[in-house]
């Protein structure tokens, strides 16, 4: 199938989604009725899946601590993270390894409490990123890896 329809899936109740899409083909996939407000672990959802946008502006990630490896080897060049809350987050080793995203705009993400950030965006496509504060933009910086290819900034801050 290159569409999932995943309207009447009920996850409100889910707190483990890592996997959920590993090589999946669906070209697109519409998110937008998920519940994640109870998700813990996003590690490897989309590893080497299809879609070419993902829309996660309805995600709740407020109880997510584990984002390793979520994107890895995604071939979404869009990805809307735009909603995403990483306060409890602490693990996000790997998260765009291989993503096919060109601009990742972390602005809304909270690093402070992340203990792994190794190989972050080892070999990811991203040219541009965004970070939320001077403290997130400086830590995303030092596990990047790409310091000539990808820098990350504050919008509209000179930090």
């Amino acid at each position: 199938a290159t569409n999932l329809d995943l309207s009447s899936f009920d996850t409100s109740k889910v707190t483990n989604m890592s996997w959920m899409f590993q090589e999946s083909q669906a070209t697109s996939i519409d998110l937008s009725s998920f519940n994640t407000s109870q998700v813990t672990n996003m590690s490897h959802m989309f590893y080497c899946s299809a879609a070419t946008n993902l829309d996660l502006s309805s995600f709740d990630t407020s109880k997510v601590t584990n984002m390793s490896w979520m994107f890895q080897e995604s071939q979404a060049t869009s990805i809307d993270l735009s909603s995403f809350n990483t306060s409890q987050v602490t693990n996000m080793s790997h998260m765009f390894y291989c993503s096919a995203a060109t601009n990742l705009d972390l602005s809304s993400f909270d690093t402070s409490k992340v203990t792994n950030m190794s190989y972050m965006f080892q070999e990811s496509q991203a040219t541009t990123g965004y970070a939320k504060t001077c403290d997130d933009a400086s830590r995303l910086n030092a596990s990047s890896n790409r310091p000539d290819e990808l820098t990350f900034i504050v919008k509209d801050t000179t930090c």
